[in-house]
């Protein structure tokens, strides 16, 4: 019994371990708005793959205003706090589909997929501003070279200076 309590203590402290101890200073809020990355464009959604598993998330153009309904759905993210963990980050009107990660390695695409309790869609706001994925041990990035609509978005190590994220891997909510 107390092998088995020792065994379930050390999970759950390399649990611990795997996401970066850093406060975070990112301001998440309780309903969906778009998030801004730090290159001046916004998570964006593409509204022609948008519903099915496997969607596009991508860089674009912020649009309209939240505070008067006329940005489209495909650019408001939800942040939920998940039972173990995280957040997991709904993409606004289909009420279904979260940022998922499309692999573990590197600079695997960052995409949607029906919403469901696995660690390719658990993110910790991290280092001021990051999305960190402890099951792969990596940030998600908007792709520096391709910094106009449509650009991509992917997973990567976490670029940190001075205790920030680089800008490509800066995100936050604005209304």
């Amino acid at each position: 019994m107390i092998k088995k309590i020792a065994g379930v203590l050390t999970a759950c402290a390399l649990l611990v371990l795997a996401v970066p101890q850093s406060a975070s200073a990112m301001v998440i809020p309780n309903h969906f708005s778009r998030m801004l990355i730090g290159n001046w464009k916004c998570l964006d959604a593409d509204a022609n793959t948008i519903g099915t598993n496997g969607a596009t998330v991508q860089q674009w153009q912020c649009i309209g205003s939240p505070v008067d309904n006329t940005t489209p759905s495909n650019q408001l993210w939800l942040a939920v706090p998940r039972d173990s963990g995280g957040y997991s980050i709904l993409v606004g009107g289909t009420g279904v589909q979260c940022l998922t990660t499309m692999g573990a390695l590197p600079y695997s695409r960052a995409g949607l997929w029906d919403c469901n309790a696995g660690t390719a869609q658990a993110w910790y706001p991290v280092y001021n501003n990051a999305w960190f994925n402890p099951a792969t041990q990596l940030c998600l990035e908007a792709d520096p070279n391709q910094n106009y609509n449509g650009g991509g978005m992917y997973i990567a190590a976490c670029a940190i200076a001075d205790g920030k994220p680089a800008p490509r891997q800066t995100f936050g909510f604005i209304d």
